[in-house]
């Protein structure tokens, strides 16, 4: 094989290798990991009255627990340390992992208080 032989396939190949992948299907019915189940989860339907990060209703992190803080100084206030608890301004920049039993609390960067409390 000649020189430009060689390098002409090494560029196919890479092309090759470059191409989108196709879209995941399961095929007829896949309703796309939706369902119209009874809560709030990703793929758990639920009602437009439940808390974002809710299974029927309940929550699953300790966010109801860390809500009566909203409006508070976050310095004023003492927080669990731990994967299933961030404390976080609102100009930080996080990880958007989806986890129903993490509790997040997002206060103002510069009012430094607590502006939102919710699971996810």
């Amino acid at each position: 094989m000649t020189r430009h032989a060689v390098t002409g396939l090494f560029f196919a190949l890479l092309l090759t290798a470059c191409a989108g992948t196709p879209a995941y299907d399961n095929g007829p019915g896949d309703d796309g990991g939706f369902s119209s189940g009874g809560g709030n989860l990703p793929g758990a339907g639920g009602g437009a009255n439940d808390p974002l990060g809710s299974l029927g209703g309940v929550e699953l992190c300790d966010a109801p627990e860390y809500r009566p803080y909203v409006g508070q100084p976050v310095a004023a206030t003492t927080f669990p340390t731990g994967p299933k608890f961030r404390v976080y301004s609102d100009t930080d920049v996080v990880t958007q992992e989806y986890l129903p039993d993490r509790t997040n609390v997002v206060f103002g960067a510069r009012s430094g208080t607590i502006l939102r409390v919710f699971c996810g």
